[in-house]
């Protein structure tokens, strides 16, 4: 399901370049759960974005399914909204003047999907996630918890082939978690 080969990336700093990635090499299986463990400042945040194609590597190859979506040899670079992928971030990302019901329908949005299609997989995902009936509320009505909620929601929405979670249920309410 998911390839990651010889991944490579480096930040620009003051100082010259620095190595975020340095070698990574993984496969993940279909229905595989996966965790990238180290110490802060490891390169985990840069491997998910590299994957997630926030990120551009400087070596290695990323495939997911049968698509090849980055391959520095190869001048491979497939844009972010053309990888099926879902990412849910460390900070949730989410958008303070867009309501729930907006920050979910985004991704669907922006993959080109109909308003119909909208009107109805957003609060079955909503639901999902135990944020129903709250499509109208702002983020900075919401719970901590709550706002990761929406992140995840907006991250499963579009029913993606491989889902990624940088650091997902840290602000979570021990119920919601369980």
């Amino acid at each position: 399901m998911l390839t990651v080969e010889n991944l490579e990336m480096e930040y620009a700093s003051d100082q010259g370049p620095v190595k975020a990635v340095r070698g990574v090499s993984f496969t993940v299986d279909q229905g595989d759960f996966y965790t990238l463990l180290g110490p802060s400042g490891c390169g985990k945040t840069s491997t998910l974005r590299c994957i997630a194609g926030l990120e551009t590597p400087t070596a290695g190859r990323i495939v997911i399914g049968d698509d090849l979506v980055y391959d520095a040899e190869a001048g491979v670079l497939v844009p972010t909204h053309k990888r099926a992928v879902g990412m849910v971030f460390q900070s949730y990302a989410i958008w303070p003047h867009m309501t729930v019901f907006d920050n979910v329908a985004f991704t669907l949005q922006v993959i080109g999907k109909s308003k119909g299609f909208i009107q109805e997989a957003v609060p079955d995902v909503l639901k999902m996630v135990g944020l129903a009936g709250k499509q109208q509320r702002y983020p900075h009505e919401l719970s901590g918890g709550e706002q990761q909620r929406v992140a995840i929601a907006r991250a499963i929405v579009n029913r993606p082939a491989i889902l990624l979670a940088d650091e997902p249920t840290g602000n979570l309410d021990s119920a919601t978690s369980a």
